[in-house]
């Protein structure tokens, strides 16, 4: 007996709050039922406003990128373009200098043919004053006799 009772008050406290759920999870049920025949309603028309916000927040960012990606273009090419610049610069330096350089390798080979020229002349130089100092000292010593003889004759 003590058995039946213990179900009987079970059922009796329990069965209509069990009851009561199992009306609303119906009503519950219809509703979404009715949301989605007539395309979700309310959440139908959020989700499609965020679907479009989102589209267009994409559509932002893809123009964004692509305005960054013609910045990133030309940035490229105006710094390539420098770069040719400072080559063509430092080409043009480089051949100033090869040609400055070469003048003055000439002016050294004409320095050097000149030195050269005033060594022969130094050396001719010193011969003629060797002759020159001989020839004086030939005259003098011609004098010299010359003036010996005269003394001895007188």
């Amino acid at each position: 007996m003590a058995r039946k009772k213990v179900p009987e008050w079970v059922e009796e406290l329990l069965l209509p709050r069990l009851n009561e759920l199992e009306g609303r999870i119906k009503a519950l049920e219809s509703k979404c039922e009715h949301a989605a025949a007539t395309g979700g309603g309310e959440v139908g028309e959020r989700i499609e406003s965020l679907a479009k916000d989102t589209g267009h927040e994409f559509e932002s960012v893809r123009t964004e990128f692509g305005g960054l990606r013609n910045e990133i273009v030309s940035f490229r090419n105006e710094s390539l373009s420098k770069f040719d610049t400072v080559d063509a610069r430092i080409a043009g330096v480089r051949n100033e200098l090869i040609t400055r350089l070469e003048a003055l390798d000439l002016r050294f080979q004409s320095l050097n043919s000149r030195l050269d020229s005033l060594d022969e002349r130094i050396a001719v130089m010193e011969k003629i004053a060797e002759f020159d100092a001989r020839l004086e000292a030939l005259e003098s010593e011609g004098k010299s006799k010359s003036k010996s003889k005269e003394e001895e004759t007188d």
